[in-house]
């Protein structure tokens, strides 16, 4: 387009889970601080905040062969605010579902454990201060997928290394000034743990 965006999203994150043989929930709250500005002539600075919470249930599935399969369902409910938590100015509410699909497998007396994870997402209610109809939409699937390899080092150390991509389709019907986004990544980590 005719100018670019510059965004900075410093974000903090808490979770509370529960485990259970293979039954698992988790719930997670989070809150962010946008900072967008318009390479324009004068450049335009916009602050903003996001405050939302996800949860999710889950099953694993034990197979043989050291595989498992844990199917996943969930919600996330998130909040627009000018900046500071000011006023609110937008809300969206998504269910999604999904699967982790995994193995262990033994490599020269360490553990790797190979996942592949795969979600998709639905907007079921949007709205934004002085917007007409709903944000998202109708029609919009979100969709998530992962694939990691995790090494066990030592029971208290591990290492990861992930690829990931997130995107969307469009509309059901189409809509004048709504585009799609995709986006790929890759991570890696480390991982110590005391117990």
């Amino acid at each position: 387009g005719p100018f670019s965006i510059d965004n900075t999203t410093p974000s903090v994150s808490g979770t509370l889970s529960y485990s259970n043989s293979g039954f698992s929930a988790d719930f997670t709250s989070f809150a962010s601080w946008t900072r967008s500005t318009f390479q324009t002539a004068p450049a335009i600075v916009v602050n903003g905040n996001l405050l939302g919470y996800t949860a999710n249930t889950e099953y694993r599935f034990d197979l043989p062969s050291a595989v498992f399969i844990e199917p996943t369902i969930g919600m996330t409910y998130t909040e627009g605010y000018t900046a500071n938590f000011g006023t609110k100015v937008s809300d969206t509410t998504e269910v999604h579902g999904g699967a982790r699909v995994g193995a262990a497998v033994q490599w020269m007396g360490y553990t790797v454990q190979p996942t592949l994870s795969a979600l998709v997402s639905r907007t079921v209610d949007s709205s934004a201060v002085g917007f007409p109809g709903p944000i998202v939409p109708a029609g919009v699937i979100g969709f998530q997928g992962s694939a990691r390899v995790t090494v066990i080092w030592a029971p208290n150390f591990s290492s990861f290394v992930e690829a990931h991509a997130t995107g969307m389709t469009g509309p059901s019907v189409p809509t004048p000034g709504y585009n799609t986004t995709r986006t790929v990544g890759a991570q890696a980590g480390l991982r110590y743990s005391w117990n």
